[in-house]
């Protein structure tokens, strides 16, 4: 299923389209962006970016942007630790290379914060690579990082309620701390994927209480957290089976709060996902929201063996009290089947009928990238043929975000696309965050860093260096040592 190692590069379309073009999604083109991304023909390097060169940087997967400010941005990714840029991409800062682990499953802003200085990360196996015959998913599981001066410093949380759990959703409201974990990788054993639970901290992280099971939420994995951006105190959060049963598995739902995760109640399951939700196989439930009390949910059918593809969209305009079933475009690669991971949705900032979509690739090794306007139901494609030269984005999508100026950023398997919302993808480019797995060069006089596998070596490049940033085969590099030299 995850046969190669796929990596990730940023890429931007600069021509600013007119108002038609922009409705047909048209014109726009992709151009590679720095720093240090690896290009190659097509084939090998399989992004097709540039044609007939391909572009490969490295993973990236949570993204966030500052609400006020469109040059800030902050990256985590699956073996690579989290980034930060304040010229909207020219340059890449890495935040936590003295961590223990470089492995980010996700990461959020507390909208509380009016500094915008507050960021959540949790830490876990998210990678699909291959080498020589391995896989691996990145490094060490510890819990959460968490800052309160823009990632100036980090303070580890829950590492002995959460450890060994990846952490694919968090929250931060002021004192209050949400945490979901899952094995949502590909790589996931079969007796992992029912593992996982909502945590909940009222103390700023001092102490997790486990909520699933209590409060109106049942027991099982949560595959997704997302916050309204209209009510600070109301999160929505998605669990999936806590068992290999048939009622386990046709229990797939999506839940709200209004007070900060203290309290839960179903809005969307089996009856309302027109078959999607079953007893047969595992699903899993990926959701966005948007304006006005829009709500978005991709249901991914994640069965045991095999691999997992989106099957079903769904739409609310109001909270969630109504759904409609939203055109399903092809998201999924059949070749691939890395939906899991790899599958995306988001709702336009100023546009609450206007839902953005893209998945795992198809035989060009390019992102499909859709989106929908629930007014029409209509599905329209804004990558590949619909651009102006022929260039696109490479698969493998993990999530999408847009920037204070409303640019859409995907985060696609070898590059994030930028786009003038909410008709297209248009506007200046970012560069590249980190890769995955990365050469994570920190060295300072009292440490050492070593890769876990299947290399041991040390590195010597400068944190702040691009070096640090250059694809180099499945490393994760952990501290091991304290030395003098």
């Amino acid at each position: 299923m995850l046969g190669r190692l796929r990596g990730f590069v940023l890429a931007a379309a600069f021509a600013l389209p007119t108002t038609a073009a922009a409705q047909l999604q048209l014109n726009q083109n992709f151009v590679t962006q720095g720093p240090t991304p690896s290009f190659g023909p097509t084939f090998t390097v399989q992004s097709g970016d540039a044609p007939p060169n391909g572009g490969v940087a490295g993973a990236v997967g949570p993204v966030v942007a500052d609400p006020v400010n469109a040059n800030t941005l902050f990256v985590g990714t699956p073996w690579g630790g989290i980034w930060k840029t304040t010229n909207g991409g020219t340059t890449w800062t890495p935040l936590t290379d003295k961590q223990a682990t470089l492995s980010i499953s996700s990461l959020a802003f507390d909208p509380t914060d009016p500094a915008r200085n507050t960021l959540i990360a949790g830490t876990g196996l998210t990678a699909n690579g291959s080498v020589l015959g391995l896989t691996a998913s990145g490094g060490l599981r510890n819990g959460l990082l968490y800052t309160q001066d823009g990632g100036n410093t980090w303070t580890s949380l829950g590492a002995a309620i959460l450890a060994n759990q990846s952490v694919v959703g968090v929250a931060a409201r002021g004192s209050v701390l949400v945490a979901g974990t899952y094995e949502i990788s590909g790589f996931a054993a079969a007796t992992e994927r029912n593992t996982g639970a909502l945590y909940r901290s009222t103390d700023g992280g001092a102490s997790f209480t486990k909520i699933s099971g209590t409060a109106g939420l049942p027991n099982g994995p949560i595959s997704s957290i997302v916050g309204d951006p209209n009510n600070s105190n109301r999160l929505y959060t998605a669990v999936t089976a806590p068992d290999a049963t048939a009622a386990g598995k046709a229990s797939t739902a999506l839940f709200v709060s209004d007070d900060t995760g203290a309290h839960w109640s179903q809005v969307f399951g089996a009856a309302q996902s027109g078959g999607k939700i079953q007893s047969t196989t595992q699903t899993i439930i990926k959701v966005a929201t948007g304006p006005g009390g829009a709500v978005a949910v991709a249901v991914v059918n994640y069965p045991t063996t095999g691999g997992s593809a989106v099957t079903g969209l769904f739409w609310s305009g109001n909270s969630g009290a109504n759904w409609s079933s939203l055109p399903l475009p092809a998201l999924t690669s059949p070749d691939l089947n890395q939906g899991s991971v790899n599958s995306a949705i988001a709702i336009d900032p100023n546009n609450k009928n206007l839902v953005y979509v893209s998945g795992d690739g198809n035989a060009n090794a390019t992102v499909p990238a859709f989106r929908i306007d629930v007014t029409q139901m209509t599905s329209d494609s804004i990558t590949d043929a619909n651009t102006a030269n022929g260039s696109t984005v490479h698969s493998d999508s993990r999530a999408i975000t847009f920037d204070a100026n409303g640019r859409l950023i995907s985060r696609p398997t070898a590059r994030s696309m930028q786009g003038r919302i909410p008709r297209t993808i248009a506007g200046c480019g970012h560069g590249s965050a980190a890769t995955s797995p990365p050469l994570k060069s920190t060295r300072s006089p009292m440490t050492r860093w070593v890769s876990v596998w299947p290399w041991r070596r040390r590195t010597t490049a400068s944190p702040s260096s691009p070096l640090a940033m250059r694809s180099s085969g499945t490393r994760s590099w952990v501290q091991t040592a304290s030395m003098s030299s």
